[in-house]
C-alpha cells in the first residue's frame, strides 16, 4: 500500500512538472526601481548608454523611463538599452513576444532611425534576430510588439538603439515566451 502511495505521488509530481514545461512565462519591467541595478536591464554599451530618468517630459509611464539622446558626432549606432541575459536568460530556439512602449523625444533626422533586435555574442551579427527600425514624430508615444524566433544559442539579449540622431524613451517592457 505504501509503495502505491509513493508511486502515485511520484506520478502526480511528474505530471505537474511535465505540464508546467513550455508554459508561457512573462517578464515585465517598468524601471520603477529608479536604477539599472534594480532592473533586469543595463544601459547598453560602447559609450552610448541610456539613463533612467524622472523628467516628466521624457517619462512614458510611472515615475521613471529609460532615455537617450544620440549625438552623431560621438557614435553612429547608439545601443542604449540591453536586457541582462543573466537576469533574463532567453532560451535557444524559443519564440518570444516582446512588447514595449516608446516616446519619440526627438525625431531622427535624415537617414536616422530607432531600432530593436535580439543578438547573440556566440553566434555573431549573422544571427541577429528581428532587426526592427522605425521613426516617429517628436512627442509621439507608441507601442511595438515584436515576435522573435531565436537560433541555437543560449546567450541572446535584447537591444534598443538609435542610428545616427534623435532621442528616445523606452518603458513598460514585456517579454513573453510563446513557444
Amino acid at each position: 500500500m505504501k509503495s502505491r502511495i509513493v508511486f502515485l505521488a511520484c506520478l502526480i509530481m511528474f505530471v505537474v512538472i511535465a505540464c508546467s514545461k513550455g508554459k508561457e512565462t512573462e517578464i515585465v519591467e517598468n524601471f520603477e526601481g529608479g536604477s539599472f541595478n534594480a532592473s533586469s536591464f543595463t544601459g547598453g554599451g560602447g559609450g552610448s548608454t541610456g539613463q533612467i530618468v524622472s523628467d516628466p517630459q521624457l517619462v512614458i509611464n510611472g515615475k521613471y523611463s529609460v532615455y537617450v539622446k544620440a549625438d552623431p558626432e560621438k557614435h553612429v549606432w547608439w545601443e542604449f538599452l540591453y536586457s541582462n541575459n543573466k537576469k533574463i536568460p532567453l532560451e535557444k530556439k524559443a519564440t518570444y513576444n516582446v512588447v514595449f512602449k516608446y516616446k519619440a523625444a526627438e525625431q531622427p533626422k535624415g537617414e536616422g532611425f530607432y531600432y530593436f533586435l535580439a543578438r547573440t555574442n556566440k553566434g555573431g551579427y549573422s544571427h541577429d534576430k528581428n532587426f526592427t527600425k522605425w521613426s516617429d514624430s517628436q512627442g509621439s508615444v507608441g507601442t511595438k510588439s515584436i515576435d522573435i524566433i531565436l537560433d541555437d544559442f543560449d546567450d541572446y539579449y535584447l537591444i534598443w538603439g538609435i542610428n545616427s540622431n534623435g532621442a528616445l524613451s523606452i518603458d513598460d517592457i514585456k517579454i513573453k515566451r510563446i513557444k
